[in-house]
């Protein structure tokens, strides 16, 4: 498969991976595709999926297919999101620079460049590799998230919540959740998304919607008050926005990620739906007007753009 000769990308994806990877990795595509660099994206889901998501330059693949198309095809550079099976990606790109999404502070070696979001990510966690790329200014996002934040606003009143617990809701938590919430703060609306199949509760103020593109999910995200969400990239695209989040992490590395976004002021931790239920009614103007301003000042929405000149700086080889 021959898609590009400058970049090629993976970003891993699954039932119980979640779609976090690609859509902090299709950003940085996009930004060098418009800063005329050539290339692709790989993740091992469905064609009609990936049509589903609006990802143009993007092909269904698995890691073994793709370290075989970078040995072929020798890209100038490759961009890894993918923690299962990444030393095998890192040995096939050989002499490339690499760009290594990273998120538990151990890469392996030959990252040529690292990228870590985290408001927590420091130097110190990364002695090893010098082009480290740290905390919420390289948060690569949709460009519809930084267009979404003018039509952000903080009303009185939380009259519509955003319900999203992972492309797979891993944990089993969002009927819970929803009927949680229904109860709890019964003059919301509820825009809940879930993957086909999942157990919603049929409610008049329950709007169910299914496999948004990023652009649909911005534009929910912007004209919400409140977001429930679990502690993945969600959390940084709410940030983004300036809409406050209560979190309901769905793995261990969700409650890490989460935490730091709690720490920052953006987010409320919740340990069970009970408490994220809880966590919604209780939540004040001030409190999100505080939540919504923490998060606004620390993601703009340019991280891709950001990550994409690193990377082809990098790499002199790379047509500009």
């Amino acid at each position: 498969m021959s898609c590009g000769t400058d970049i090629y990308c993976f970003a891993d994806s699954g039932a119980r991976v979640g779609s976090g990877h690609i859509f902090r990795t299709y950003p940085v595509l996009q930004a060098l595709l418009q800063a005329d660099v050539t290339g692709c994206m790989m993740t091992p889901v469905r064609r009609r999926k990936i049509s589903e998501m609006q990802l143009s330059h993007t092909f269904p693949a698995n890691a073994k297919v793709f370290s075989r198309a970078i040995l072929e095809e020798r890209p100038c550079a490759v961009v890894l999101d993918s923690y299962r099976q990444r030393k095998l990606l890192i040995a096939s790109a050989r002499q490339n620079p690499v760009l290594l999404f990273d998120d538990h502070y151990a890469p392996p070696p030959g990252a040529s460049l690292i990228v870590n979001a985290s408001p927590s990510a420091t130097c110190g966690r990364y002695s090893n590799c010098p082009g480290a790329l740290l905390g919420p200014k390289y948060a690569s996002l949709h460009g519809a998230f930084a267009a979404a934040r003018a039509h952000m606003r903080i009303r009185k009143k939380s009259g519509r919540i955003f319900v999203a617990l992972g492309g797979n809701d891993t944990g089993g938590n969002l009927a819970s959740v929803v009927r949680l919430l229904l109860k709890a703060v019964p003059v919301a609306e509820l825009i809940v998304c879930g993957a086909p199949g999942s157990a919603i509760p049929a409610n008049s103020r329950v709007v169910r919607r299914e496999w948004l593109n990023q652009a649909e999910v911005a534009e929910l995200m912007a004209s919400s008050d409140l977001a429930v969400l679990a502690g993945g990239q969600m959390l940084v695209q709410a940030a983004c926005l300036g809409l406050p989040a209560v979190a309901i992490p769905q793995s261990s590395h969700q409650a890490l990620h989460a935490a730091d976004w709690k720490n920052l002021g953006s987010v409320i931790v919740a340990d069970t739906p009970a408490d994220a239920a809880e966590a919604a009614r209780r939540i004040s103007l001030a409190d999100r007007a505080r939540m919504s301003v923490a998060g606004r000042k620390v993601v703009d929405g340019k991280g891709a753009t950001r990550i994409a000149r690193s990377l082809i700086s990098l790499r002199h080889g790379i047509r500009k």
